[in-house]
């Protein structure tokens, strides 16, 4: 069933017959409907225009309104993020409802801007840049850009950084070398190891910062990443309507915050952030510092405005210092995880001695 407001958004387009009559208003009401009905589908193939056919139920008398939607339809490019509409040689953008993800706010996607600030900043190879120097950079030239977005790009662009898997890297992306956590320079491909391209590539490197009392063994580690990305592919088990965050190819799985990374960071049904951090063992009342402290920046640097920011705290089991400390915390909420294992024994066909 199509939400409420896909189906006011519905009735509203099934008017425009009248309004158009009476001098026009609304002409782009049927491109708001089609995109929100898009985005609720949330596909991205040809059966989604086949499924939205069948849904558009506009009445016989207004075939202009009906036209005005087959025409959309025909010209729509869907992504995850957004919808873009061409009309009368026209870009119109329509924000996805389930993610606040968008299309490009200036002419140039951040994946481009970034080519140019590693220009401005070092122009020549060896030359260093401070993070701090390219969020001053985007401050003065795309403030629109947030903190956040550009913390990721630079993860993105950087050949030895582990959590670039994450942000769906293009072949021509390998540009930067991070020196650690604040500096960067371009990368030399004669005398820098191989990017990073796959898990393998990143198997010897624990990019997470952790608490010094949270300190984990490779295999602590290796568990609560396979948990992160299972969670990450399956965020309808901790709520329905959860998604993962994504805006111009950056996730939120290790979402960067203030040099430090947030597990998943995803967006409710509601558009709210719900910053999540996983625990592969207990879960302890210390978490609530490092959770609100994500929060907090999201709020402060992410967030638009009037958009909710929570947590959610998942472990394996929850301390009753943790649950009595979050009692006082109505947008934290805590969730205790249980895994299984299956066994099966596999037949071997035997070796027949003659």
């Amino acid at each position: 069933m199509a939400q409420g407001w896909v189906r006011n958004a519905l009735d509203r387009s099934a008017g425009l017959g009248s309004q158009q009559a009476a001098g026009g208003k609304g002409r782009h009401e049927p491109f708001l409907a089609v995109s929100l009905l898009l985005a609720e589908l949330t596909k991205t193939d040809s059966s989604c225009t086949d499924s939205l056919s069948s849904r558009l139920q506009y009445p016989s008398p207004q075939p202009s309104t009906n036209g005005s939607v087959q025409r959309c339809l025909s010209a729509a490019i869907v992504n995850r993020s957004a919808l873009m509409v061409f009309f009368g040689g026209r870009e119109t953008l329509f924000v996805n409802p389930f993610n606040l993800a968008i299309m490009p706010i200036y002419d140039k996607p951040v994946r481009v801007l970034i080519r140019d600030m590693i220009s401005a900043l070092a122009p020549t190879p060896g030359q260093h840049f401070s993070k701090d120097a390219a969020l001053e950079w985007f401050a003065q030239n795309f403030p629109k850009i947030k903190e956040g977005t550009i913390s990721a790009h630079l993860i993105r662009f950087s050949t030895n950084a582990p959590s670039r898997l994450h942000h769906s890297v293009k072949a021509d992306e390998d540009l930067l070398f991070q020196i650690d956590g604040a500096h960067f320079r371009r990368y030399d491909a004669a005398t820098d190891p191989a990017p990073i391209h796959s898990k393998s590539d990143a198997s010897a490197v624990q990019e997470k910062l952790v608490e010094p009392s949270e300190i984990q063994s490779p295999s602590e580690f290796a568990y609560e990443s396979d948990l992160r990305d299972f969670l990450a592919k399956n965020l309808s088990h901790i709520e329905p309507g959860l998604q993962l965050y994504q805006d111009e190819g950056i996730t939120g799985i290790e979402f960067p915050v203030g040099g430090r990374f947030i597990d998943i960071l995803a967006l409710d049904s509601q558009r709210n952030f719900v910053v999540i951090e996983l625990k592969v063992s207990r879960g302890y009342d210390r978490v609530i510092g490092q959770i609100l402290r994500y929060m907090a920046w999201i709020e402060k640097h992410h967030a638009e405005s009037g958009q909710g920011v929570r947590g959610i705290i998942a472990a394996r089991e929850i301390s009753e210092d943790l649950k009595l400390a979050c009692s006082y915390l109505p947008n934290v909420s805590l969730y205790e995880y249980e895994l299984s294992v299956a066994l099966r024994k596999v037949a071997v066909d035997a070796i027949v001695k003659g």
